[in-house]
């Protein structure tokens, strides 16, 4: 595989984990996940300057929240496969394991879906998991999400006033050495600044009492007067999976199932051998 045209661009594919990183989006004296990647490519050659290569992500995702699976594109003369060793060969907690060719007209933000995955200890929901299950099932369909998002000082507020869909939320009870984990999966398009941390917290809130599902409902019509909600710690929450388009995904060539790596990374930091229970850690009571 190598780039064979002016016009094409490397496409590499990564997970990286939730520690070690203040975030994704590249800050001045801060390592960031977009930083590093950068200063590697610079360093080693692979492209001459950081204006220059064109770097478009994906996914942006906050500081504490991990990725199985992540997507950028490059400018580059090397090819996929070299990116992907010396990028492996100097990022430490991340993970990079496909690479293809595509149009530099091709944006990355463009996928077809996305999907997030919070790991939650049953313990933080309290006793009352149906409300819990109640207030998530609220957040799925097309509603204005204002209440359920941060600030951002790139967009107008009325983007956020303005109605957004989520497709789906899915809740999965694992039974770990017995205790009780839960694997709630968010999917849409797309998802607003701080949208599912507080979704997240909304739904944890319902679950303890502190507010009614009502309350949930009310927030999520166009206009509601609702303040925003908090947010939820971002610990056990990662980026799962970025659909793009199937013929861009046809022309990866992968080195690894996607999140398999990041999932043997956790394990060998903790010396263990399975996920969940290195998640268990990550998670917390």
């Amino acid at each position: 595989m190598c780039i064979s045209g002016i016009n094409m661009v490397a496409l590499i594919e990564f997970g990286y984990l939730p520690g070690g990183f203040e975030g994704f989006a590249k800050q001045p004296d801060r390592r960031t996940v977009e930083g590093e990647v950068l200063q590697v490519l610079v360093r080693t050659g692979a492209v001459q300057d950081i204006g220059e290569a064109g770097f478009r992500s994906s996914s942006r995702t906050d500081r504490g929240v991990g990725a199985f699976q992540n997507y950028f594109t490059v400018s580059s003369h090397i090819t996929g496969d070299e990116l992907l060793r010396r990028l492996n060969s100097m990022i430490e907690g991340a993970y990079f394991y496909g690479a293809g060719d595509i149009d530099k007209s091709f944006n990355p933000r463009h996928a077809v879906f996305r999907e997030y995955v919070y790991y939650l200890d049953s313990r933080i929901v309290g006793r009352d998991m149906a409300k819990f299950y109640e207030a998530l099932e609220l957040f799925t369909g097309t509603h204005s999400f204002y209440s359920f998002t941060k600030k951002d000082r790139t967009k107008d507020e009325d983007y956020f006033r303005a109605d957004h869909t989520v497709q789906k939320i899915t809740v999965e009870e694992l039974d770990q050495c017995g205790r009780l984990l839960l694997e709630v999966t968010f999917k849409a398009e797309f998802f607003l600044y701080g949208q599912i941390r507080k979704m997240m917290a909304a739904a944890l809130m319902a679950a303890k009492r502190k507010i009614d599902t009502a309350d949930i409902e009310k927030a999520l019509l166009p206009d509601s007067g609702f303040e925003r909600f908090p947010s939820h710690s971002p610990r056990g929450l990662f980026l799962k999976r970025v659909k793009l388009p199937e013929r861009v995904e046809a022309g990866i060539k992968r080195y690894d199932i996607p999140g398999e790596g990041i999932e043997r990374m956790i394990a060998e930091a903790a010396v263990e051998t399975k996920v969940l229970s290195v998640l268990s850690e990550i998670i917390g009571p």
